[in-house]
């Protein structure tokens, strides 16, 4: 069984990534509307959605209950979750090989690994400056 723990470390690297990188459908605004509301709209509603001018969160009364986006909102949604569940497998055959390696180890071989590589990128700042 993979450790919760590579499981949190990994999470949390996808987040910071994603925060660094930046969402790049975030530009696009969100609109609320309760299902009544959107029902006489529906036309233009897709209109707006197929133009990227919005994208629009249904309610039925007070519980969200479906999303009107983009296709490709969409087919970007479904390539990020299929990239996410490969690397989750592929962080599991990983972490096959930390089966037996304690959370306090791996997190003192992880802060090595980090530290190794912030020297390689100073080396290579420090190489490039003298070229």
């Amino acid at each position: 069984m993979v450790s919760s723990h590579v499981y949190t470390t990994v999470h949390m690297c996808t987040l910071y990534a994603f925060i660094e990188k930046g969402d790049p459908m975030s530009s696009i605004p969100t609109e609320t509307l309760k299902f009544t509301e959107a029902r006489p709209k529906l036309s233009s509603i897709l209109d707006r959605v197929f133009r990227r001018e919005t994208r629009i969160r249904l309610y039925k009364g007070s519980t969200p209950v479906a999303a009107i986006v983009s296709i490709e909102d969409l087919e970007a949604l479904e390539d990020y979750e299929r990239r996410r569940e490969q690397a989750f497998i592929n962080i599991g055959k990983i972490a096959e090989g930390f089966r037996d390696v304690t959370p306090e180890e791996f997190d003192r071989q992880l802060e090595l690994a980090k530290a190794e590589i912030r020297a390689e990128r100073k080396l290579d700042h420090v190489s490039a400056g003298n070229a």
